[in-house]
């Protein structure tokens, strides 16, 4: 401001109007036209847009269609779900329902398509969970051309060795960890391999080599072992096995044509064993065992079967007793299961020796087929409890197929893995697997169908008793498997 003549003049500078001007420009004033926005181009959103839901439950998803004079769409969906296990289905209007089990979770994507645009498209994400009881699949491995039952023996540090050929004999061992392959052993004419244990470095197979039985050594390795072919020819063949530490050492189960089956002590170091003498399970001829169990009495408990008795509806045709090592039978009772249908381990709990049997019972009358689960005092014979399971919300009318086998629990109690009939499995290919679970009572607490699980032929614990390896074959193939599952926990 500058005074002229005594009056104070304010003196408004060109640079100053020149940027009100535009500013004034900027702001749309002097009448100057408004900018105009684009319209948004055709859409498809859908509704939710990830969810994730248990098996057997169901998802209703929306799809949203702007921009479009049609709002239809037409709903399709990928899976990861395992090859050959159900990935569930979507209904033509976007209803999405889970399959009735899966061994893990997976992802399904599913899409709406526009029907009147075929580019325009938009996805959502579904998780389908197992039930949080169901033992969840850590590790699967594939046996191409399986020419032998892939029965396996744990050691020490959780490593499996696993026959998966005879004539001549294949032997893997595996990690268990995750299934890898750490060594094998190629060798020996053995033909039926049915047996394979550990002492917790090495292992030992039984069967036979020409008409007679044979027992095989390997190292902890497998890259070296011994061979003993007793009997002078004999005919017979190694049945079942039991490492049973020391005193007992090394047992064999053997079966003899026309002969009553023995219980004999073989060196684990050079393999030698009798073919006479031992343990005679029972006076009759034709017997078979296929358990050897050590009681803490010093006694051996021994179950097996006649195998001539009826598969269409036996007269308890199974047995378990105990025999002094001198070969006295100090008890015997009969078992209500198939021939050859059962499996039976002992275990101390509670600070007894507890005696886990299960098995198949047929109804004579039905002709269906229910588990039986048992549990004797492995020193008296006497039956502590026993139970059936033969339906359940999700697996109606249990069959098994293969051998069920007993799972001892650390808290008391059992569980025990099998297979499905046909008819129960969710595709013919790929017989599945059933879990059940029973408390120190005899309660029944799990009973759950396991899909891909297979025919099983072998199972047992892991150290630590958390997880359980299970081997066999998917049906009417020659493709055999091998797996390791974390059992549900809290059972």
């Amino acid at each position: 401001m500058y005074p002229v003549n005594g009056v104070r003049v304010t003196v408004v500078s060109l640079v100053t109007i020149l940027a009100a001007g535009l500013t004034l420009s900027a702001c749309g004033g002097g009448g100057s036209p408004s900018a105009t926005s684009t319209p948004p181009g055709p859409s498809i959103t859908i509704s939710p847009a990830a969810a994730a839901i248990a098996v057997g439950a169901s998802q209703q998803f929306a799809a949203t269609v702007t921009g479009m004079t049609s709002s239809a769409v037409t709903w399709s969906m990928t899976s990861t779900a395992p090859t050959g296990q159900d990935p569930g289905t979507l209904s033509a209007a976007g209803l999405y329902t889970a399959p009735a089990a899966t061994p893990a979770p997976f992802t399904t994507t599913v899409t709406a398509t526009s029907s009147a645009d075929a580019s325009l498209t938009h996805s959502a994400t579904l998780t389908v969970n197992p039930p949080a009881n169901q033992p969840s699949l850590l590790w699967l491995n594939y046996l191409p051309n399986v020419i032998a039952l892939p029965n396996f023996a744990v050691d020490a540090h959780g490593d499996l060795a696993l026959i998966t050929g005879a004539e001549p004999l294949v032997v893997q061992k595996l990690s268990g960890t995750d299934g890898g392959t750490l060594s094998s052993y190629t060798g020996t004419d053995l033909t039926d391999p049915f047996s394979i244990v550990s002492d917790g470095e090495h292992f030992f197979v039984g069967g036979a080599l020409g008409s007679g039985p044979v027992l095989l050594g390997l190292n902890a390795s497998l890259t070296s072992a011994f061979e003993s072919t007793p009997c002078n020819g004999g005919n017979g063949m190694v049945l079942s096995m039991l490492w049973g530490g020391n005193p007992m050492g090394l047992l064999l189960g053997l079966y003899a044509d026309a002969a009553a089956p023995i219980i004999v002590s073989a060196s684990a170091s050079t393999g030698s064993f009798p073919c006479s003498g031992g343990i005679a399970v029972r006076p009759e001829t034709k017997a078979q065992v296929n358990a050897i169990m050590a009681a803490s009495n010093g006694a051996v408990n021994a179950a097996g079967f006649y195998p001539g008795g009826s598969s269409s509806c036996p007269n308890a045709p199974a047995f378990l007793g105990q025999f002094s090592p001198a070969g006295t039978q100090t008890w015997m009772d009969t078992l209500p299961v198939e021939p050859a249908s059962f499996t039976a381990v002992e275990t101390t709990q509670n600070d007894q020796d507890v005696v886990y049997v299960a098995g198949q019972v047929a109804d004579c009358q039905t002709t269906t087929y229910s588990l039986w689960v048992g549990a004797y005092n492995g020193l008296t014979g006497a039956l502590l409890w026993n139970a059936t399971w033969n339906d359940s919300p999700s697996l109606p009318n249990a069959g098994v197929w293969s051998m069920p086998f007993v799972l001892p629990r650390k808290q008391g109690g059992v569980g025990v893995v099998g297979s499905m009939t046909a008819a129960q499995a969710t595709a013919a290919e790929q017989t599945d697997m059933f879990l059940a679970e029973f408390d120190a009572t005899g309660k029944q607490t799990v009973g759950i169908h396991i899909p891909q699980g297979g025919i099983l032929t072998s199972a047992a614990l892991a150290p630590g008793g958390m997880s359980f390896y299970a081997a066999g074959f998917f049906d009417n193939t020659n493709i055999g498997f091998v797996s390791a599952w974390r059992l549900p926990a809290g059972n």
